[in-house]
């Protein structure tokens, strides 16, 4: 998804903001960057249900919860606070990384309870 995503953010943009140059520029550009988020989203996903199938509700739900509110806000409020506009787009990303680390860490817990390798 990465891959398809960049490679296809001049098309996209093309498509939808070639009516103002500053707007395609931007448009490439948050494309670009929002794109590295693919890169985890389909583990934490796939840990969120992992969990759902394993009847742990807790877990799925905290997943969830972080990914999608906890760290995703937090990284829009402090990432452009510390690197500026650019980092609105890569705050995606880095929750979802954030999240990754979680999700491992719960795997890695429930490890003896559920017996799974």
């Amino acid at each position: 998804m990465l891959l398809l995503a960049e490679a296809t953010a001049y098309p996209a943009a093309l498509l939808f903001a070639s009516y103002d140059k500053d707007l395609f520029d931007l448009t490439i550009q948050a494309i670009m960057l929002y794109s590295f988020a693919y890169l985890f989203i389909g583990y934490n996903t796939f840990s969120s249900a992992f969990f759902t199938g394993l009847n742990n509700g807790r877990v799925s739900a905290a997943i969830s919860f972080l990914r999608t509110v906890g760290f995703e806000i937090s990284s829009l409020i402090l990432l452009p606070l510390i690197f500026g506009r650019d980092a609105i787009w890569l705050s995606a990303a880095t929750a979802e990384f954030i999240t990754l680390i979680v999700s491992i860490i719960f795997i890695v817990a429930n490890k003896k309870k559920y017996l799974y390798q």
